[in-house]
């Protein structure tokens, strides 16, 4: 909207809101039997009606305020229901308020109302009627009752068909709905062909830049996202975008919510620096259009701090997320679900900095305060008991993190189905604890068992189907299967550059592994150069002192040990120790495995003194950690 004309406007809309709660404010009996001189008996319900009419067009400016008219509202109504009033019309008006609030069975319940009163007086097939029809099935999608959702906008796309025609813009918000229910039920090739015959239609009736036009791009880029045809999802987000912008401006919801979708692909491909820049303009905008302490600013934040997360900017996702619990516990309460999503992906960004205590802390308590508030099976429960098994994964606590991912996957699916992608996670998960108890055939079995399900559902290419081939490669690995290590390995590799890019972590996690197959096949010189290559990426990716960096270099090291290169081995196993001590600490399992290498090239130099000195401090490290356990 034109600033101007906004400037313009508002004082007067104020204004007339002021007046409807004056209005609305007054005794309820004086309401009923003597209504204000400025309105004659028998039009308060339409005065009311265009006075509820401005408030809702400007919801978002008057946030804090809606909820009092609404409570005002229902009072009038309770005592001024007289002939010729419609007061259904106007209670009609409310469904978009509880939308908003997602009071859907209330929404639902002024819908089924306002239709028995449609009928009463037009006919079910009137435009009206129809119109509520439309509302009732959207209220009752929202509230994920699909075959009854379903029913009622085939009902109305028949009729609408009929009664307005074929290609009428009306018509086709009916077969949005019904693509919207089949995208629910995941058959996106039906889905996308209805949406995209609602667009074509309503760009041929309303134009390109019409906003019913716009909302059918948008639609159809959520959908294509879900399905996973990520390109064309971000080709029709960036359509419906640049509409939303040139005709209503960056701040309105349609736009922030295209942007979101847009952002949430990039997400998808992991493609986090485009997602963090859309969100840092989401969080920007909502925080102007709504408010810093709204709800939907505040999950933006969170988001925003996820991309952050995902590219290991630990400091700034931190940051944060303790700026958005903070006022998430004064705005919505300690309790509320989204403080409690915040403070567990906190917790993530403590598991990522290897902050182990301050994460198995915050794991816990999340954990309890979900079970009492939202239930044991609640998804968001499940991922706190999630987060906590990592935790223990991270601390090398075996059995209680094993426990905590059979518990996890057990309840999984029942609640969310054996192929959800958390259910997988979670299968990954004990995968690894398999792997780090050398249980190989457990492991290679359940490993087995992810990497055909994913493919299924998340698709062959998914980070998460490659994650998972990378474990099994592992597997093979600690089992010496050498040559099936090496070829699943070479088969990750490959995809991860396509999908994922050269320099993408999870691309040089695998070929560390596939130079842990040279090494194991004594091929010295391909494993030499495959570590160089690792290493010299890391260091500009991820950092001199990154865990994956230094395992890399401690491989390289083996390399050197076993062609009996003792000072380049010594040098680096040095280098490789100083590193972990400062990062991991001096008592962390991989700095004293880097401790004991170090002793293998003193002894291959018959320098027993210095082997025997620093066997002595490893042993005693490891007392240490065992007594503390």
């Amino acid at each position: 909207m034109d600033r101007n004309l906004e400037r313009r406007i508002i004082p007067h809309l104020h204004a007339a809101f002021n007046n409807a709660v004056a209005y609305l404010s007054t005794n309820p009996e004086s309401i009923s039997n003597q209504p204000p001189p400025i309105i004659s008996k028998g039009t308060s319900g339409q005065y009311l009606y265009r006075l509820f009419e401005i408030c809702e067009g400007w919801y978002f400016w008057m946030w804090g305020k809606v909820e009092d008219f609404r409570r005002y509202f229902l009072m009038w109504c309770s005592s001024n229901i007289e002939s010729g009033s419609d007061i259904w019309r106007l209670a009609y008006k409310l469904g978009p308020i509880y939308r908003k609030q997602q009071h859907y069975s209330w929404e639902e319940a002024i819908y089924r109302w306002a239709l028995s009163e449609a009928k009463m007086r037009f006919s079910q097939k009137h435009p009206a009627s129809l119109e509520i029809v439309g509302d009732l099935a959207q209220s009752i999608y929202a509230q994920k009752r699909y075959d009854e959702a379903l029913a009622w906008y085939n009902w109305t796309y028949t009729v609408r068909k009929n009664v307005l025609g074929r290609t009428h813009p009306a018509t086709m918000g009916a077969l949005i709905g019904i693509a919207q229910i089949y995208g629910e039920e995941k058959r996106f090739e039906e889905a996308e062909q209805l949406l995209f015959t609602a667009y074509i239609w309503r760009e041929k009736k309303l134009g390109k830049e019409d906003f019913s036009t716009l909302n059918s791009a948008s639609i159809l880029g959520t959908l294509l996202s879900d399905k996973g045809d990520y390109d064309k999802a971000i080709g029709w987000c960036k359509r419906a975008l640049v509409g939303y912008e040139k005709s209503r401006g960056v701040k309105q919801p349609n736009t922030l919510g295209t942007m979101v979708i847009l952002a949430v692909t990039y997400i998808k491909q992991e493609r986090w620096a485009e997602a963090e820049q859309l969100y840092v303009q989401v969080v920007e905008t909502s925080k102007t259009v709504l408010g810093e302490e709204h709800p939907h600013t505040l999950r933006s934040m969170v988001i925003l701090a996820v991309t952050y997360i995902k590219q290991e900017r630990w400091a700034e996702a931190e940051q944060l997320c303790v700026q958005v619990i903070e006022t998430s516990k004064t705005v919505l309460g300690e309790e509320h679900p989204d403080t409690l999503r915040s403070m567990g992906i906190l917790a993530v960004t403590y598991i990522g900095q290897e902050r182990r205590t301050e994460a198995e802390q915050l794991c816990v308590q999340v954990i309890e305060t979900s079970k009492t508030v939202l239930g044991e099976e609640h998804p968001d429960t499940l991922g706190s008991m999630r987060n906590l098994a990592v935790t223990y994964i991270n601390q090398k606590r075996w059995t209680e993190a094993e426990q905590l991912c059979v518990q996890v996957i057990e309840t999984s699916k029942t609640v969310l189905g054996e192929e959800h992608p958390d259910t997988l996670e979670s299968m990954r998960n004990l995968a690894v604890t398999y792997i780090n108890q050398k249980r190989w055939t457990e492991a290679e079995q359940l490993c087995v068992q992810v990497i055909e399900t994913s493919k299924t559902v998340l698709g062959e290419e998914h980070p998460d189907t490659l994650g998972s081939m990378g474990n099994l490669a592992v597997t093979y690995i600690g089992q010496e299967r050498w040559t099936k290590a090496e070829q699943l390995c070479v088969q990750v590799i490959e995809t991860s550059k396509t999908v994922l890019g050269e320099e993408h972590p999870d691309t040089l996690g695998s070929m560390g592994n596939l130079a842990v197959t040279y090494i194991g096949q004594e091929r010295w010189t391909e494993a030499e150069q495959l570590c160089v290559q690792v290493i010299e990426t890391s260091k500009t990716v991820l950092g001199e002192e990154h865990p994956n960096t230094l395992r890399s270099m401690r491989n390289l090291a083996v390399t050197y040990i076993k062609q009996e290169r003792w000072t380049e081995a010594e040098q680096l196993c040095v280098q490789v120790i100083e590193t972990r001590k400062t990062v991991l600490g001096e008592e962390h399992p991989d700095t004293l495995g880097s401790m004991c290498n170090l002793a293998v090239t003193y002894i291959k130099q018959e320098r027993w003194v210095e082997a025997k000195q620093l066997y002595v401090q490893v042993v005693i490290k490891i007392n240490r950690v065992q007594i503390e356990i």
